[in-house]
């Protein structure tokens, strides 16, 4: 079993880790949905399949999501920002905190 210490170190690096992607999904924000759906994407690694499989469309959908050439509903901004780590206020406003001022 892991001392209290390693827990507590484990922790404060994925606290640490947190924070470091959130000011980078901040930082640089894209000005569409699309956009910023596809920087995330990019930042966790996560593959065109993947979000297509939990989004139930082909994966060329996704490719013509996150070129524009369609968008997303409000329903799958929802599965997406749930698949993808982030909040509906990210994906829709770009704002992390739900956009107040």
């Amino acid at each position: 079993m892991k001392s209290i210490d390693e827990k507590i170190s484990k922790l404060e690096k994925q606290l640490r880790d947190a924070k470091a992607e959130k000011e980078l999904i901040e930082s640089e924000n894209p000005g569409t949905i699309e956009a910023r759906v596809c920087k995330v994407m990019k930042l966790k690694g996560v593959m065109q399949k993947e979000l297509a499989k939990e989004l139930s469309v082909l994966p060329s959908a996704i490719s013509h999501i996150l070129s524009g050439r369609r968008k997303l509903s409000a329903e799958r901004i929802g599965k997406a920002a749930w698949f993808l780590g982030v909040s509906c206020d990210y994906l829709i406003l770009g704002k992390m905190d739900g956009g107040g001022k």
